[in-house]
């Protein structure tokens, strides 16, 4: 007795191939397996089909017949024989071809936008590392080899896992694991969970060559002094209202077409006299006008 899944199959072969459903269940034996996946409630279905059709099995000898056949018409079962041997091997080939495709959950980090000041304040540690090597640690785990150039922000629990100079993360991507490239120098953000410095893709994740000097003094000094304020991530289309109830304690984040670059390479959100405000510097407000005089020419493109 086959199974529900067997059944299936054999009745797409029916289709496929033409023969009738008794023959294929007689000739074919089905099997199924099921093998573990790397995550647990992940499941392949692997089919291994045996087709053996054999030229004789329905002359007299096996099946009763009691004629003999001429050659031609015994020439003629051979032929065919053959191709339907041939046909049964692509359906085999092309079942094997679908049902070992890889079938996996599909799963995506996301991740809320942060501005990098936010990433560093909510942060255990914020350091500038080297890359030298990624070691596998488990099935859902590598750490990255690193050597640590500098260290903007820790405390004592981070100051002891940064010694074991190994930064943990998933391995996979889909589960916010972080991929870096070995030899290259990040500026990174963390926390520490069990004594181990973790790192996740939702975090501070910057190449310290693409870093501009503006996140360095922030990363240094004032990203820490700004802690005390917050900073929304808006929609440029409702700064206005979220502004008047902020209270003076936010900054405003503007999403694109709003000067959101400009904000998260150059702004720095501290305390003022008015409350938390970005705080004027020569690349702020360069950056600010040359958004505007791109965003002038857009409208006058515009019908």
């Amino acid at each position: 007795m086959l199974s529900r899944d067997g059944e299936i199959l054999l009745r797409a072969r029916e289709k496929v191939t033409g023969f009738p459903r008794s023959i294929l269940r007689g000739k074919a034996g089905v099997q199924f397996s099921r093998v573990d996946r790397a995550h647990d409630s992940d499941r392949v279905l692997l089919c291994s089909l045996s087709c053996e059709i054999s030229n004789g099995e329905e002359t007299a000898g096996k099946g009763g017949r009691g004629y003999a056949e001429s050659p031609t018409a015994e020439g003629s079962r051979k032929g065919h024989g053959r191709k339907m041997r041939r046909l049964l091997l692509w359906t085999h080939f092309l079942l094997l071809t679908v049902l070992l495709a890889p079938v996996q959950r599909v799963a995506a980090c996301s991740c809320a936008p942060a501005h990098p000041q936010t990433k560093f304040c909510d942060s255990d540690f914020v350091a500038v590392v080297r890359v030298k090597k990624v070691l596998t640690m488990s099935e859902y785990e590598i750490a990255y080899k690193v050597k640590i150039n500098r260290v903007f922000k820790s405390n004592p629990k981070a100051d002891t896992a940064l010694m074991q100079n190994l930064l943990w993360t998933p391995s996979e991507d889909s589960m916010c694991g972080v991929i870096l490239k070995v030899g290259e120098t990040y500026v990174l953000n963390g926390r520490i969970v069990n004594g181990r410095a973790l790192i996740s893709f939702c975090g501070l994740t910057i190449r310290w060559a693409d870093t501009t000097s503006r996140q360095r003094k922030g990363l240094r000094q004032l990203y820490q002094q700004g802690c005390v304020c917050d900073i929304l991530y808006t929609h440029w289309r409702r700064k206005g209202a979220v502004l008047e109830s902020s209270g003076g304690k936010r900054c405003l984040w503007e999403s694109t077409p709003g000067p959101q670059d400009c904000q998260e390479k150059y702004g720095v959100c501290m305390v003022a006299p008015s409350g938390c405000s970005w705080v004027p510097s020569v690349p702020y407000k360069n950056c600010i006008k040359e958004h505007q005089r791109l965003r002038e020419q857009q409208r006058a493109r515009e019908p």
